[in-house]
């Protein structure tokens, strides 16, 4: 099953003895944070969770897959996440 940030943010509520509103807030701070400390060169790191920093594409060609025609696709920055160690 796949959680959405509503039930995370339900599930948060109830763990932290919070109301729905306070945890969809904290979720989108932290959120919001881990862009910003990425953007920067920051990475954010929480042991036992994983790392965010940032991943930066190269412009390149690409194909409109409708048209065939060739396409420049700009450079870009995105937030990369990986997880520590195992599942339990």
């Amino acid at each position: 099953m796949d959680i959405n940030k509503a039930m995370l943010a339900s599930d948060i509520a109830s763990r932290a003895s919070l109301s729905q509103k306070q945890a969809e807030a904290a979720i989108e701070a932290f959120t919001t944070l881990a862009r910003e400390y990425a953007a920067s060169g920051n990475k954010l790191a929480i042991r036992g969770f994983g790392t965010f920093s940032a991943k930066e594409s190269p412009a390149r060609m690409g194909r409109n897959p409708s048209t065939g025609e060739a396409v420049q696709i700009s450079a870009r920055s995105t937030l990369k996440f990986k997880a520590y160690g195992q599942l339990p």
